[in-house]
């Protein structure tokens, strides 16, 4: 617990190495992306339309939220993201209207990033402390039609959160199968033939 937390404030990365085959992915493999930061203070903002989501929850996170009102504010330290690594950021909705196939004219939610260079040669300079943003609109028709539809990237992120509620005991994991998300997870390891998703199942 306190190697995590030295890690979630100096911008570090932690692994939990239990064996022989961990240390060498995560001191090897994994060694040199862990140090190549790619985009510094990244900060995501999704924002969502109330007349097409009337409730949603981000799932994970917790000791990364920061206020709306300092998405813009630069002196707000955020995340690093390193080279060969991805954000998945997973939200849970409910009491959604009706859409038609088309959908409606306005984005059902945007998406802000926000994020600084690299340092060069990991050296501050005036050039390296401006952020900046893009932003994407997300439609319901731009949305996959079943689960098994999407990635296999999207689906193992999923399985891998579904998972951490069963093991917090989560309320909203209550009714959900342990049996469905292990039959899920083998299914996606037969599929993707990759040693994290095998190891997850």
């Amino acid at each position: 617990a306190l190697l995590e937390q030295l890690a979630d404030k100096g911008d570090g990365v932690c692994n939990y190495v239990d064996d022989e085959t961990e240390a060498r992915r995560a001191l090897v493999e994994r060694f040199t992306g862990a140090f190549e930061p790619i985009a510094r203070d990244v900060k995501i903002q999704v924002e969502f339309d109330p007349l097409q989501v009337q409730r949603y929850r981000l799932l994970g996170y917790e000791n990364r939220a920061i206020a709306d009102r300092d998405f813009r504010n630069d002196a707000v330290d955020a995340g690093e993201v390193n080279a060969g690594h991805q954000v998945v950021a997973l939200y849970e909705l409910s009491g959604l209207p009706s859409a038609s196939a088309d959908g409606p004219a306005i984005p059902m939610a945007t998406v802000r990033l926000r994020f600084k260079p690299p340092h060069t040669a990991g050296i501050a300079d005036i050039e390296t402390e401006v952020a900046s943003e893009i932003e994407h609109p997300v439609a319901w028709k731009d949305a996959a039609a079943s689960f098994a539809a999407t990635s296999a990237g999207y689906r193992g992120s999923v399985l891998a959160a579904q998972f951490a509620e069963f093991l917090r005991r989560s309320q909203h994991a209550r009714s959900d199968s342990l049996d469905e998300l292990l039959a899920e997870a083998r299914k996606l390891a037969g599929e993707a033939r990759d040693q994290d998703v095998t190891e997850f199942a």
